[in-house]
């Protein structure tokens, strides 16, 4: 139950909840949208996990590397 726990976190009272949260009224919609997060949770991982190619001369990325104030100088 959703109210237990969180009741459990904070040292509150557990109450009754009479099946008022989403758990306790469908728990199997809950358990498909744990299972949705998780495999998005992964899939986003992995493609930040993705090295970006080198660009430009001497293998600057340029979206991580702009320059500073005068730029490379490349562009001139």
């Amino acid at each position: 139950c959703r109210h237990a726990t969180i009741a459990k976190y904070f040292g509150d009272e557990v109450p009754a909840c009479n099946r008022a949260c989403d758990h306790c009224k469908n728990p199997e919609i809950v358990v498909k949208q744990l299972d949705s997060l998780q495999r998005f949770d992964i899939s986003k991982a992995q493609a930040s996990a993705e090295k970006p190619t080198a660009q430009g001369p001497f293998g600057f990325i340029h979206d991580l590397y702009e320059g500073g104030r005068k730029g490379y100088g490349f562009e001139r």
